[in-house]
């Protein structure tokens, strides 16, 4: 069944109606019924009316005196809405009703239902958590990051009632220079994993929005966007900023580059791979110190040494309980052996 919402058809129904719309299959959307919107209102007719001119429906809708029921059962669509996909739903107007009354005309036997059986076009987009979309209230998302790193998203576009709907999504940023590794992309009609990343010449706050790309305007006025607030930390020592993408990075520093040093980021720290058999240490922005380590002074693997914007951990990557420039001192607790490399513990 089809039905072109604003000024064009409406589905009229008389009290003691009863329908039931089964076995159909849609190619797209809307498998029981397809409703259309075509208006532009703050509150659209619903699709759907009641032929009665009494101006108090809503009661004799919710105590079933109206005898009007629809029943959906055993529709099916390839997208979205197998039951019914489209026309505004939930927050709609019938005359002489002052609440939602659609629950409580159209029945979809739990057989039936999922996460997309009602849906129409995008409206929200939903947190997931475990591959489900996740309603709590709370459209805000915290995360700590530095500069350029890589975070991932799980999200999935909603209809009314929050019915999943392929949708397209887009992020925009509050902040000036900065950019959001990331276009706008269509998503399918499950929790998908989104990968994001800041780039910004500077650490500090920012606010990604994440909405509903291209919405129809019947619904904006109703609709919700995500927000990620995102923390922006300081450079990490040994680190720079990268002049072509605004990101943390050692690629600006062709001397460790060169020499097989790597950056890398996580969700909570930051690391320079060191490759053996070299020392690294840090000196000031400009400047890196490092050389071949001595035999058995430092670890005789590639090792990530901690670090952030105030401490550079350069005793990680020194052996035999040694530590400092090129591991030539002891660790606090330990002196030398006579004849030998290796540290023992002071008594």
């Amino acid at each position: 069944m089809k039905v072109e919402g604003c000024e064009a058809s409406y589905m009229i129904m008389n009290p003691n109606t009863n329908i039931t719309i089964k076995h159909n299959k849609a190619l797209f959307t809307g498998g029981g019924i397809f409703a259309e919107s075509r208006c532009v209102q703050i509150q659209p007719l619903c699709f759907y009316q009641i032929n009665s001119t009494n101006q108090n429906l809503t009661e004799i809708v919710k105590n079933n005196e109206v005898n009007i029921s629809i029943f959906l059962t055993n529709n099916s669509a390839n997208y979205a809405g197998s039951q019914l996909f489209g026309g505004t739903v939930d927050n709609c107007h019938i005359p002489g009703v002052d609440e939602d009354i659609f629950y409580d005309l159209f029945y979809v036997p739990s057989k039936d239902t999922d996460s997309s059986s009602i849906s129409l076009d995008p409206l929200n987009v939903c947190f997931c958590k475990a591959g489900k979309p996740f309603y709590d209230g709370n459209n805000t998302m915290y995360k700590d990051l530095y500069v350029g790193q890589e975070f991932n998203i799980s999200i999935v576009t909603v209809g009314q009632y929050n019915g999943t709907v392929p949708g397209e999504v887009e992020y925009v940023c509050d902040a000036e220079n900065v950019k959001i590794d990331n276009k706008p992309q269509q998503l399918p009609k499950k929790c998908t994993d989104v990968s994001l990343s800041v780039h910004s010449p500077k650490s500090g706050e920012v606010n990604i929005i994440v909405k509903v790309k291209n919405q129809h305007a019947n619904y904006q006025l109703n609709s919700n966007a995500l927000l990620i607030r995102v923390h922006l930390k300081d450079k990490p020592l040994g680190f720079t900023v990268s002049d072509k993408n605004c990101s943390y990075t050692c690629v600006d520093k062709p001397s460790l580059v060169g020499e097989g040093f790597k950056c890398l980021l996580n969700d909570s720290q930051a690391f320079i791979n060191r490759p053996s058999p070299k020392w690294l240490g840090y000196y000031n922005e400009s400047r890196d110190l490092y050389k071949r380590c001595p035999i058995n002074y430092c670890y005789g693997y590639d090792v990530n040494i901690t670090t952030n914007h105030t401490v550079f951990s350069q005793d990680e990557q020194c052996a035999n309980n040694r530590a400092g420039v090129l591991c030539g001192h002891c660790r606090t607790g330990f002196s030398l052996t006579l004849g030998s490399t290796a540290l023992i513990i002071q008594f």
